[in-house]
């Protein structure tokens, strides 16, 4: 749910169109509007970071996939989303950068 809402901060959409749905194991994400899925990949690659694309037939294109099971962590879903705010800005995707760790971090530390 906490990566969910990060990614939702940036007005990032998923499949799954709510929570009690949604997979606790990985997040499915639509690529903004105009954002080329390949440029996208490839900047998280340079990153160090991987995902996935699509599986759906009809919309592999679309979105990709990040997983979030086994023995992820804050930190690793904190560089993930790091990654994805350097790929988006470097497409010219507009956002407030560390606008996803912020919302992503006072969703997990909000005890």
């Amino acid at each position: 749910n906490a990566f969910r809402s990060a990614i939702a901060s940036l007005g990032l959409k998923t499949i799954a169109t709510n929570n009690d749905i949604a997979a606790n194991t990985l997040s499915a994400i639509y690529y903004p509007e105009g954002i080329d899925g390949a440029a996208f990949c490839a900047l998280m690659s340079d990153n160090g970071v991987i995902v996935a694309g699509g599986l759906l037939p009809d919309l592999k294109t679309k979105y990709f996939r990040v997983g979030h099971m086994g023995s992820t962590d804050e930190q690793d879903m904190i560089a993930v989303l790091s990654s994805i705010e350097y790929a988006l800005n470097k497409l010219n995707y507009k956002f407030k950068l560390g606008t996803s760790i912020k919302k992503f971090q006072e969703f997990i530390y909000k005890s």
